[in-house]
């Protein structure tokens, strides 16, 4: 799918598109919370498949594509393989940031699965609309207007001159910036 749509897209695009359809996705799970789709005859099965399980894995990559293609612009000759782990690492940081930032988030929003507490466990889940609308559709789409900061707004297909950080101009004969799917031709 990113081949397809986004491989001569603006950067800033595709990570305005991966926000977006963070947001669009975490509409599933509000609707759920509110049992909205039980309104319409959905059942939470049916729901949960169709939205979160389809949707949350195409965000996922679509939110890491264009970083790595910026990355590989970026990259100096002969430190592919230096750039890669140390992005994967950021990967796994943000993976156990996010983590450890979503349990502070239930905290903050009052959510409490205590089960084995002493007042018999109590669980308290009055707060997940608001930390969902907040947390999974709000936040994403703050950070479009961020991308105005530190994204370039350069094409996937561009080559980058690394000592000035711009964009050069594509000539035809640079074959390696053609999309590897030929889709208008």
């Amino acid at each position: 799918l990113f081949q397809v749509f986004f491989s001569n897209a603006n950067v800033r695009f595709a990570f305005w598109m991966s926000a977006v359809l963070s947001s669009v996705a975490s509409i599933g799970d509000y609707i759920i919370v509110h049992r909205w789709n039980k309104q319409w005859g959905i059942s939470d099965k049916a729901f949960y498949l169709v939205g979160d399980t389809i949707l949350e894995p195409i965000v996922g990559m679509m939110a890491s594509m264009p970083s790595v293609v910026l990355m590989s612009k970026m990259c100096p000759e002969n430190m592919e393989a230096t750039m890669f782990a140390i992005l994967a690492s950021f990967s796994n940081l943000g993976g156990s940031l996010s983590s450890a930032l979503g349990v502070f988030a239930m905290d903050l929003a009052g959510i409490k699965t205590d089960l084995k507490s002493s007042e018999g466990g109590s669980c308290d889940f009055s707060g997940l609309p608001n930390l969902i609308f907040y947390c999974g559709i709000l936040f994403p789409l703050i950070s479009i207007p961020l991308t105005f900061v530190f994204v370039p707004n350069i094409n996937m297909q561009d080559v980058v001159n690394l000592d000035t950080g711009k964009r050069e101009r594509k000539t035809n004969d640079d074959k390696e910036s053609e999309p590897l799917l030929a889709a208008n031709k």
